[in-house]
């Protein structure tokens, strides 16, 4: 518990309370979708594996969409 306390208190500066250094380390803008890039070490056919099973989800969804109900504020799933 004393090292999560020193960590935070180094990162406080002068004049900033400990909820004002949390909310800045929390803040802190998440990494871009290009920071990964590289991370899966996958070949080739992986690749198109992973893509072409995307490429058949989303054509699936998209011919469910116009079956969906119109008014979805009485689905009983997304209450009032």
């Amino acid at each position: 518990m004393e090292d999560a306390y020193r960590l935070l208190k180094s990162q406080k500066d002068k004049g900033e309370s400990f909820s004002d250094v949390i909310r800045k380390v929390c803040a802190n803008d998440p990494k871009s979708f290009l920071d990964y890039a590289g991370v899966l070490k996958i070949t080739e056919q992986e690749a198109k594996g992973m893509h072409d099973t995307v490429a058949s989800l989303r054509r699936h969804s998209t011919r469910k969409l116009p079956k969906l109900p119109k008014n979805l504020k009485n689905y009983p799933i997304f209450p009032s």
